[in-house]
């Protein structure tokens, strides 16, 4: 009775370990296993588990994730970050370590496994980002993601500042503030510094006022209790959220102030409701632009207190903002120095091989305590 009972444990043992085989076959097995034997390719079968869906049981497929490799079986990007010249700050080592838990939650929060962030000498960060190009890895981990409210230069009668055509104008680094010459006056290429009217009704806001690509924008800002505050993405509560529009099916990023945040924008938005003016978000020192690549700028028709929404953007390009947001801007700002693609350190033929002497050890292994213990 022993002896039949060890063959059926033994045949239970077997097909489980087939089981188990088939579900985490490769999809390239020829990698690991002898090519010399036509080896089925895929992913193994697809396991379905119960589940409640509409108060009825149905079987839910479940997918099969992959493997997070680092930058040694993977390859990936390496970005070298380092503050802005001539940024001052109180105390710089803290500033950075600041800035590494930022990175550090960004790359959490946009999925980026088996990242590396390290402080170098010299004041510089260090960002090893595998899977992701050097393109990529700059637009969601090595921006500052300062958001910065901007509102129109005017002049004493009201009148907004505009760029001829072909006029173009430079603004600081990471700011909408316009570099200005020795006087004060803003610098304007390839052209002369025009003040237009601005018309507050929805007729003159469609046929006469400027495109927002050629009005001059500075710093949105209100001296609250006789202290000047800009505002920025600084003042925004850490739970921006992206939403569709019902019917029309738009995407919409709503954010919220903090209470100090909440003053200056009622400041704010309270002087330029009056005629109407234009409020436009820039990151980093861009203007964030819709889907048609012109600078996303809608008119202030009403005081702005608590929280607001910034619409335009794609689906994918408000969900990055949001992250961005959310995670926090670096307390100083920061440019990419140096990147670089990093190839795989262990290449494939090295896995391969690792991965065949780990297949004969199993083997022999096996053979051993059959040979050992005997087949029942």
């Amino acid at each position: 009775m022993g002896r039949w009972w060890n063959r059926i444990l033994l045949l239970a043992i077997l097909g489980l370990t087939a089981l188990s085989v088939i579900t985490v076959w490769p999809s390239e097995p020829d990698r690991y296993l002898p090519n010399a034997i036509p080896w089925p390719e895929g992913k193994g079968i697809k396991l379905k588990l119960p589940a409640v869906e509409g108060g009825t049981f149905v079987l839910r497929t479940v997918e099969r994730r992959a493997m997070s490799l680092g930058l040694d079986l993977r390859g990936g990007t390496r970005l070298v970050l380092e503050p802005e010249p001539g940024f001052q700050v109180e105390n710089l080592d803290d500033a950075l370590d600041g800035a590494v838990r930022i990175i550090e939650r960004r790359v959490n929060e946009f999925g980026v496994a088996e990242s590396e962030v390290n402080i170098l000498s010299g004041s510089r960060v260090s960002v090893q980002l595998p899977g992701i190009d050097p393109e990529e890895a700059i637009s969601k981990i090595g921006r500052t993601a300062l958001l910065q409210f901007c509102e129109p230069v005017t002049d004493a009668a009201g009148q907004v500042a505009t760029l001829p055509s072909g006029a173009t104008v430079t603004y600081e680094p990471q700011t909408c503030e316009p570099v200005r010459d020795e006087q004060g006056s803003i610098i304007v290429q390839g052209g002369a510094l025009e003040f237009v009217p601005w018309g507050a009704s929805e007729t003159q806001q469609s046929f006469s006022n400027p495109g927002p690509e050629r009005i001059i924008w500075q710093p949105a800002a209100a001296e609250i209790d006789g202290v000047k505050q800009e505002l920025t993405g600084r003042l925004l509560r850490p739970n921006t959220s992206v939403f569709l529009q019902p019917i029309i099916n738009t995407p919409v990023l709503q954010f919220e102030w903090t209470a100090e945040g909440a003053k200056v924008s009622e400041a704010v938005t309270g002087r330029m409701e009056t005629l109407n003016y234009p409020l436009a978000p820039f990151l980093d020192g861009q203007p964030v632009l819709d889907s048609n690549g012109l600078p996303i700028a809608p008119n202030v028709i009403a005081t702005i207190t608590d929280s607001g929404v910034i619409t335009g953007l794609t689906l994918d390009e408000a969900q990055d903002l949001s992250k961005l947001l959310n995670t926090g801007a670096f307390p100083v700002p920061l440019r990419v120095i140096q990147q670089q693609d990093v190839d795989a350190t262990l290449g494939d033929t090295a896995v391969r091989n690792s991965v065949i002497a780990g297949e004969i050890a199993l083997l022999l292994i096996m053979a051993f305590m059959i040979l050992y213990y005997r087949l029942p």
